[in-house]
């Protein structure tokens, strides 16, 4: 597991999109997603003392990766739409830096030439509190 602590948001995201794309497509189809988000949603709700997901929380969020991440409109997501999703997401960013999963460096210089998006003026002093 180690390994998997010490990749960069880019591997993290490739691994996530292989182990969900059960039929080797080379992307996610909406069930592949639902199940994505069912595991994602349930562990966060876990870890945050609340109640699991329910299946409309759970679909609300599929219909929104979908609406936000296929440019394409074929009801596919590619790895690359994949990643973008993930990296501008301000929801999806909030969690990922919350839990460590990914870096300031992670973004790298297709967003906000590295830095964090502008969408929650505290998650600076999140991330980084004064007493480290």
């Amino acid at each position: 597991m180690a390994f998997l602590s010490n990749t960069n948001l880019d591997e993290k995201a490739e691994l996530i999109f292989d182990l969900y794309d059960f039929d080797g497509s080379k992307y996610i189809s909406r069930d592949e997603l639902v199940i994505l988000m069912t595991n994602a949603l349930s562990a966060l709700n876990n870890m945050n003392k609340l109640k699991p997901p329910t299946l409309t929380e759970i679909e609300n969020k599929v219909d929104e990766f979908f609406e936000k991440s296929d440019t394409n409109r074929d009801n596919k997501i590619t790895l690359k739409e994949f990643k973008t999703y993930i990296k501008t997401d301000p929801q999806v960013l909030k969690v990922l830096f919350n839990y460590d999963i990914a870096k300031k460096e992670d973004l790298g210089k297709n967003l906000g030439n590295g830095e964090l998006p502008e969408y929650d003026s505290d998650l600076e002093r999140e991330i980084n509190p004064k007493e480290l």
